[in-house]
């Protein structure tokens, strides 16, 4: 096919985007679970992983742009079908996108709740320790020399 449509390419453009949100939405379904399990260290593999693909959607938005400004229906499509399953992939990508924003909220919210839980423990646990510090160090200041000397 040597006759690249400008369709064509809007279609490719959309195509990956979709296919990249695919796999961020599976990435964050997946960091669902590593917050749930508190497994930090695949968590945090798992985020580089997502900034990657954010990287890539990003890069194909700029390359949508020009797109954007378009009239839809001036573009000259190879067939009325085309135009119908590239409207629907651009439908998913937003939906998809709202999903991962809803899903990247609640885990959000998840981290901040955990990261106050932790907070409190560390917080009754420093005052635990200050209380014991406190009692040793009167206890020691109160202790009478019983002892007999004669």
């Amino acid at each position: 096919m040597g006759d690249r449509m400008e369709t064509d390419i809007l279609a490719e453009l959309i195509g990956r985007k979709l296919r990249a949100l695919l796999q961020l939405r599976e990435l964050t379904l997946r960091q669902s679970t590593l917050i749930a399990d508190d497994d930090t260290q695949t968590l945090l593999r798992v985020f580089a992983a997502k900034q990657k693909l954010l990287e890539e959607i990003l890069r194909l938005d700029r390359e949508l742009g020009p797109f954007r400004v378009q009239a839809p229906e001036d573009r000259v499509w190879r067939s009325p079908d085309d135009r119908v399953r590239c409207r629907h992939a651009a439908e998913y990508c937003q939906r998809l996108v709202e999903e991962i924003k809803t899903a990247e909220k609640r885990d959000c919210n998840e981290l901040i709740d955990r990261r106050e839980a932790l907070g409190r423990q560390l917080e009754t646990a420093n005052a635990a320790a200050d209380a014991r510090s406190a009692y040793q160090s009167t206890s020691a200041a109160t202790r009478i020399d019983l002892s007999s000397e004669t």
